[in-house]
């Protein structure tokens, strides 16, 4: 397991300040990649789902039209 997970410890206190403090803020910058990464895929994922709706729509008409002309020819 990567080693620069774990803050280094001090004899007197538990672990190193700005070790900890250093960790978190690399959490941090990690955690807003992914909730970024996270929305944009939302978004994208959205944005097909509209597309699939109004192509569903297409079809639905496209098969009307259909059953239209075969029954009155």
């Amino acid at each position: 397991m990567d080693k620069s997970l774990f803050p280094k410890t001090v004899h007197f206190g538990g672990f190193d300040k700005k070790d900890v403090l250093r960790l978190v803020d690399s959490l941090n910058v990690k955690i807003q990649g992914l909730e970024n990464e996270l929305n944009y895929t939302k978004k994208k994922l959205a944005e097909a789902d509209e597309t699939i709706s109004a192509r569903d729509m297409e079809i639905e008409e496209l098969k009307k039209k259909m059953r239209e002309q075969y029954y009155n020819s």
